[in-house]
């Protein structure tokens, strides 16, 4: 069924810069939001679907970036701004890396969500 979601994890607000091309990561984007298998980059660069691109994230753990490579799953720069990524061939350390950040804003996102909670129900008590 075409346009049905088949992320296998949650999908995360992130914001972090990423390069991609074809071969070199040489255009500019920015990531808008990341699962474990995948992100969304905001991009005005039209990329075909099926393709598979070169990455450089730019993660904001503190380490250096890391290239890795993606196939295109998704790309409406005129709607939706941008292109929908599936990860693909990373490095061990890579991979872990990656899984440590997605669930870090796991985390920060379900402890944001239980603090607004909080507010609205302490809002509601008064």
């Amino acid at each position: 069924m075409k346009g049905r979601e088949q992320r296998r994890t949650e999908r995360i607000q992130a914001r972090f810069l990423v390069e991609f091309g074809p071969t070199e990561p040489c255009f500019p984007g920015e990531v808008r939001d990341v699962s474990l298998h995948g992100l969304f980059v905001q991009t005005r660069r039209q990329s075909t679907v099926g393709s598979l691109i070169r990455l450089r994230l730019y993660v904001p753990d503190g380490d250096t970036p890391f290239d890795c490579y993606a196939w295109v799953r998704f790309c409406d720069i005129k709607r939706s701004g941008g292109m929908g990524l599936e990860l693909f061939a990373m490095s061990y350390a890579e991979s872990t890396r990656w899984g440590t950040y997605y669930y870090r804003c796991v985390a920060a996102g379900r402890k944001q969500a239980r603090a607004q909670a909080a507010q609205a129900h302490a809002a509601v008590a008064a």
